[in-house]
């Protein structure tokens, strides 16, 4: 299960369009702890996350939208086993902390992605 979550908090993304103030729009490319890059961009009322690395380049792993206070609420894809998480995400204006959850949000794995 562990390793799940690392993939899932490795693979994820963030939020919205619209809601987020000037200075807070997250879109941009990040780069994870391990090296591989992801593309967050607006999509509907928020962000989706893209991989921008092979293998798993162009496939969508996460969708956030605004829950107020900062963070944003949604889902992310482990891309190995195709398993959906909830997911959650929070901003500070170059890092992108996101992170995925089993047990209804009770057990959490987080990482922080650094934009370049």
């Amino acid at each position: 299960m562990r390793t799940g979550l690392m993939s899932v908090a490795v693979l994820a993304g963030a939020v919205s369009a619209g809601a987020a103030l000037a200075g807070d729009d997250m879109s941009g490319l990040y780069k994870r702890p391990n090296g591989n890059l992801v593309m967050v961009a607006s999509c509907g009322k928020g962000y989706c996350v893209t991989s921008q690395t092979v293998p798993y380049k162009g496939r969508k792993v996460g969708e956030f939208s605004p829950a107020g206070d900062g963070v944003f609420k949604g889902t992310l894809t482990d891309l190995k086993s195709g398993k959906e998480y909830r997911g959650k995400a929070s901003f500070d204006g170059k890092t992108l902390t996101v992170a995925g959850c089993v047990l209804g949000g009770i057990i959490c794995k987080s990482e922080s992605w650094y934009r370049q």
